[in-house]
């Protein structure tokens, strides 16, 4: 699956400065490729936003193809630094992740747009409870347990695993060390 940007109206939108008052629409197409029909896959997208536009992502939405809100999470990735104002350097490129649906070797239209409307809630709400010896996470879908000595980790298909891979490659088990504590 990929994103396809439509790139004249980005490089529009880059060098068309636009007054405060203005809107933003930017459609973000999502097609699938592999023939298989996708529920909720996992789409990280940026876009380039004009200087002066945006100071946060408060009143960053994302609409799914009926024009319903979709729940995405954003993130100011760069500013325009050398802007001088009152509010500070505005958001030169925002990035965001949701979960999209598209038709197998089909395309889905999402578009994202300024809005003061409230932003949608997940589907499912987050739930982390600490205990002396172990921390469970429910995100809805799933539950997980992580062990703060002894086998790291309890999920379903994974009971007792014990490593933990690090980027240098290296992998640690925590029963190597009996007096290890997850922190």
């Amino acid at each position: 699956m990929k994103i396809v940007a439509i790139l004249p109206f980005l490089a529009v939108l880059l060098f068309t400065p636009l007054s405060p008052g203005q809107s933003l629409d930017v459609p973000l197409t999502v097609e699938e490729t592999a023939g298989v029909a996708r529920r909720s896959e996992p789409v990280t997208f940026g876009v380039p936003l004009p200087k002066g536009l945006l100071h946060d992502t408060a009143r960053l939405r994302l609409y799914g193809p009926e024009g319903k809100p979709a729940p995405a999470a954003f993130r100011a990735v760069n500013r325009w630094w050398s802007e001088t104002s009152s509010q500070g350097p505005s958001i030169q490129w925002v990035q965001a992740d949701f979960f999209a649906d598209a038709p197998a070797r089909g395309r889905t239209v999402y578009h994202l747009r300024l809005s003061d409307d409230p932003s949608p809630a997940p589907a499912a709400a987050l739930r982390v409870e600490a205990a002396p010896e172990q921390v469970t996470v429910n995100t809805g879908p799933l539950t997980f347990t992580v062990h703060k000595t002894g086998p790291i980790l309890d999920a379903p298909g994974l009971r007792g695993v014990d490593f933990v891979l690090r980027t240098d490659e290296r992998i640690y088990k925590a029963s190597w060390w009996p007096g290890s504590d997850l922190v």
